[in-house]
């Protein structure tokens, strides 16, 4: 999950860039994202967050909306994360069912990698966009092929099936053009 709307980087109002929040416009999509989730039977047992404030407080609203414990969070998903140390170390992780908060390239990169291990799936995500994968416990097997779901608060829920391959017919993207 990409964090929200958090507006243009600031060095007079935010010298650390890390420390962002989200606009209140980006709460609010927020809040109507978790709960499309919650309501489409997204899952997750362990909710994960870069420490970003931005990407914090997108896993804080999305804790709410499904009444879960706060996030863990974790420099794994941060903004200078590399997708393949990232995959590697939420492998590590014992859960069934991950839900990572955090930022772009990385997020894309790391659902074109869990959709085709040699990440030739390109994956798309707007602010708060989302990217539910059915197939984490047997992609951490070596198994996996999955059906993923996408969804943001401006547009309609979609649903595609990705099957590894070479080279991607179309891009899924995580909301409309």
């Amino acid at each position: 999950m990409r964090h929200g709307e958090a507006g243009e980087a600031d060095s007079r109002r935010w010298p650390d860039d890390r420390q962002r929040p989200l606009t209140d416009a980006g709460r609010r999509e927020h809040a109507g994202v978790a709960e499309a989730l919650r309501r489409m039977g997204v899952r997750f047992e362990r909710l994960l967050s870069s420490p970003l404030v931005r990407a914090r407080e997108t896993a804080e609203i999305t804790a709410r909306a499904y009444g879960a414990p706060a996030p863990e969070l974790t420099e794994l998903l941060g903004d200078n994360a590399d997708p393949a140390s990232t995959l590697a170390g939420l492998a590590a992780v014992e859960a069934s069912a991950l839900l990572c908060v955090g930022h772009e390239p990385t997020l894309s990169r790391l659902a074109g990698l869990l959709t085709s291990r040699d990440g030739s799936a390109r994956i798309e995500m707007a602010k708060a966009g989302s990217w539910s994968s059915s197939a984490w416990a047997r992609w951490r097997r070596g198994t996996a092929c999955c059906a993923c779901t996408c969804a943001r608060a401006s547009s309609p829920p979609c649903s595609a099936e990705a099957r590894p391959r070479r080279r991607p017919r179309r891009p899924i993207r995580s909301s409309a053009p």
